[in-house]
């Protein structure tokens, strides 16, 4: 999936994590770590990350039981990257501490703004 978003402007992607692939089961995230990591490239080493967003610094669980989570994407992450787009990963570490669910890479298109200042 490729999403557009506007340099400087904050977005909320929300996503679902499940336990199997058909996506019947959702995943408690009760005690779970949840985080995503941007990239220039897919293939980049997590060091080398544009940004990360953690639960509690931009990561908020909407709902346990159903693995629904909320990630904002702010101008302050999305400001000082002058690189056209960026791609990123849902991940959740479940509370067994091995179950690790990931959502698969997506890719963001950035935008220019047209204007750089508000009267």
């Amino acid at each position: 999936m490729i999403r557009e978003i506007i340099r400087g402007q904050s977005v909320t992607i929300s996503t679902q994590f499940f336990l199997d692939i058909e996506q019947t089961q959702p995943a408690s995230l009760t005690g779970a770590t949840v985080f995503l990591i941007a990239k220039k490239r897919g293939e980049d080493i997590d060091a080398n990350k544009l940004f990360e967003k953690s639960i509690g610094s931009g990561v908020t669980v909407t709902d346990v039981a159903l693995g629904k989570v909320d990630i904002v994407i702010t101008a302050t992450d999305t400001n000082p990257l002058t690189i056209q787009s960026f791609y990123y990963e849902t991940v959740a570490k479940l509370s067994d501490g091995v179950t690790v669910i990931r959502n698969g890479v997506n890719q963001v298109n950035l935008l220019g703004n047209v204007r750089r200042s508000i009267p």
